[in-house]
């Protein structure tokens, strides 16, 4: 099969079996369940009732503009990491077609004109980072620690990472 690399714009030709492999053993990896139910119509008339019941956040006349008419699961695709050993994933999970997104768009552009939520935890790009950093003051007890960064730097021991930060 033919597949995006995960940085560049590179192509990768990659066996199905092996991108498969990939994938589940992610998946695998990070306590995700497989279900053999899809409980996809469920989920949609649930949002459906739950629609007709706030008829004071959406009007009648804009349900169907938060209704997703055909609804599927989310899928996932992994975008192959060339630049790490062993090659694991980037996943990216596809939402567009879950029951909730046109839904969850909708509430959340509602709640943003209400409630203006700051975005001090949020990092939009390394320029960013760098300059939130250099702003906090120095100080020589100060340790910066960073957690849950299995998929992120696939190179780090993870085994050995409770010794080091000891």
């Amino acid at each position: 099969m033919n597949t995006k690399a995960d940085k560049g714009n590179s192509i990768i030709v990659i066996y199905i079996e092996e991108y498969n492999k990939k994938v589940n053993t992610f998946i695998a990896n990070n306590s995700f369940h497989k279900t053999n139910n899809d409980i996809t119509k469920r989920l949609q008339q649930d949002i459906r009732n739950t629609i007709n019941e706030c008829q004071n956040i959406i009007p009648k006349e804009e349900r169907w503009k938060v209704i997703n008419l055909n609804p599927t699961s989310p899928s996932i695709k992994g975008l192959i990491k060339i630049h790490k050993t062993e090659t694991p994933i980037r996943p990216v999970v596809n939402w567009k077609n879950a029951p909730a997104y046109k839904a969850v768009r909708i509430l959340a552009r509602k709640l943003h004109t209400y409630i203006s939520l700051p975005y001090c935890f949020n990092v939009k790009n390394t320029t960013h980072l760098i300059a939130d950093l250099q702003e906090i003051p120095y100080d020589q007890n100060l340790r910066l620690a960073s957690f849950d960064i299995t998929n992120m730097y696939t190179n780090i021991p993870t085994q050995d990472l409770a010794t080091i930060i000891k």
